[in-house]
């Protein structure tokens, strides 16, 4: 555990709770940690977590960011335990052929690279975007407030064009709810903003 508090900047408890959802999901598996006598007469065992399931992760660096962002989490096909194959068992689920394995895996570097190039310049863009997006809402809004909401929205910007409930804004922005609907309806006064029933959403310029 002393791990995770160190690594991460959130509570043990949190920490704790989120690894019992993951269990519970099959994603971690706990077993007790291996004492001595000693450290038996100590107290309980302390619980090893370990994955069970391969993951991706994909995060953001960013100058504007304190820390790193992750933006998506893959669960990718295959299992940490998978059990060994004997002999035959490989040459069922496997070519005989190692040439034309070495070659599918030199095709899927080739194929994975091309992809990390087009990511490295869709990313580029998207930060250069982002960018120039925030030195405008920084300024064009005088009000802590008003900047805070957008730039809010900007990092949600398929959910904000859809459209984003107010309860969601309201614990980013914590105000009196009287507050928070004058701020969004400034925000809709400059058309920035559209308000429909209890969400809201980047308004279309007409």
């Amino acid at each position: 555990m002393k791990q995770f508090t160190d690594a991460v900047n959130v509570s043990r408890q949190a920490i704790l709770k989120q690894l019992e959802q993951m269990r519970n999901k099959g994603l971690v598996e706990a077993r007790n940690m291996e004492l001595d006598e000693d450290e038996k007469r100590k107290g309980p065992p302390a619980l090893v977590y370990n994955l069970t399931k391969f993951f991706k992760i994909e995060y953001e660096v960013n100058p504007s960011f304190t820390e790193p962002l992750v933006t998506r989490l893959f669960l990718l096909p295959g299992d940490v335990s998978e059990k060994k194959l004997d002999a035959d068992e490989l040459n069922k689920k496997f070519p005989k052929d190692m040439r034309k394995c070495f070659e599918d895996l030199a095709q899927l570097d080739s194929n994975i690279q091309d992809l990390q190039v087009k990511h490295r310049e869709l990313y580029q863009k998207k930060v250069d975007l982002l960018n120039r997006l925030r030195t405008r809402i920084d300024q064009s809004f005088d009000e802590q407030e008003e900047k805070e909401i957008l730039l809010y929205m900007l990092s949600h910007p398929a959910r904000s064009l859809e459209g984003m409930p107010v309860s969601e804004l309201a614990a980013v922005v914590p105000l009196r709810s009287d507050f928070l609907d004058a701020v969004l309806t400034n925000l809709q006064k400059q058309g920035y903003i559209e308000k429909k029933g209890d969400t809201v959403r980047i308004k279309a310029k007409g």
